[in-house]
């Protein structure tokens, strides 16, 4: 397992939506978006942030996510789950 470290200005919003716009690439975002959902998934990768801290559950269990291999694109995104 490798480490990056990352260092920038957090930011953080009570909606995911309107901290998108203030979001770039030297930002962390600092979201509390349970069961987060696609589209608020795609908006804070088009805007360039490359660390999201999500206090949440990402996924609590609550929605199914629903599989499409033709939904599945190559983001370049790891994700880690931390409790």
């Amino acid at each position: 397992m490798s480490f990056v470290e990352f260092t920038g200005r957090a930011r953080l919003g009570r909606r995911t939506k309107n901290l998108v716009s203030r979001l770039g690439p030297d930002d962390v975002a600092i979201i509390d978006h349970q069961d987060i959902d696609r589209v608020s998934a795609e908006e804070l990768l088009e805007s360039g942030v490359r660390v999201v801290v999500n206090i949440a559950r990402s996924q609590s269990g609550r929605f199914r996510p629903r599989r499409r291999t033709a939904d599945r694109r190559p983001w370049g995104v790891l994700v880690r789950r931390v409790e």
